[in-house]
């Protein structure tokens, strides 16, 4: 900006000049013995040239201000697909899980259906932006639990890990319903 200010005091000192001398010529009676078309025309030149270069400095700094502002926003545009391609990834292992516990559940096998519900509660709650999934999978462990007779220790521990933060009040009388069938 200090450059820019300097070239414009610049470039008008220097038509300032020149616009004065050429009105002394033209309204001048006496002429003196110098060359003042040269002059003139020599000072009209220093201000081309310099008018010129301070075009060609505000286009590369425009260059320059432009390539900035486009790398802000790559980088801006690069955060937010893979924001996206992370929650993604996240929806897609909660579907995954819930389409397996439900396949479990529909081939009676309780156990491995509570396991695979609870592991999709569990990256629902990372990805935390839709209860309705939550609600549906939190149902889905329910239903399963209710009808499992009995769960192995290994079985108890993975379930209770993967709905350990799952934010929900029935979450406590869900742990214990499941340590009671051990």
């Amino acid at each position: 900006m200090k450059n820019n200010n300097s070239f414009s005091i610049i470039a008008l000192g220097l038509s300032g000049v020149s616009l004065l001398v050429s009105v002394y010529i033209v309204c001048s009676e006496n002429r003196f013995n110098a060359d003042w078309y040269a002059i003139v025309v020599g000072i009209l030149a220093l201000l081309v040239t310099v008018l010129i270069g301070w075009n060609i400095y505000t286009v590369i700094d425009f260059d320059r201000r432009v390539d900035k502002k486009i790398n802000g926003v790559e980088a801006l545009l690069r955060n937010h697909v893979n924001s996206y391609v992370y929650n993604t990834s996240y929806q897609l292992t909660v579907n995954n899980f819930g389409f397996i516990g439900e396949v479990m559940y529909a081939t009676k096998q309780y156990n491995l259906s509570a396991i695979y519900y609870a592991r999709a509660l569990n990256y629902a709650e990372k990805l935390n932006n839709d209860q309705r999934d939550k609600i549906v999978l939190f149902n889905g462990l329910e239903v399963a639990i209710a009808n499992c007779n009995k769960l192995v220790q290994g079985d108890q521990d993975e379930i209770i890990e993967n709905i350990r933060m799952v934010n929900d009040i029935r979450i406590v009388q869900l742990i214990h319903k499941i340590k009671s069938l051990g």
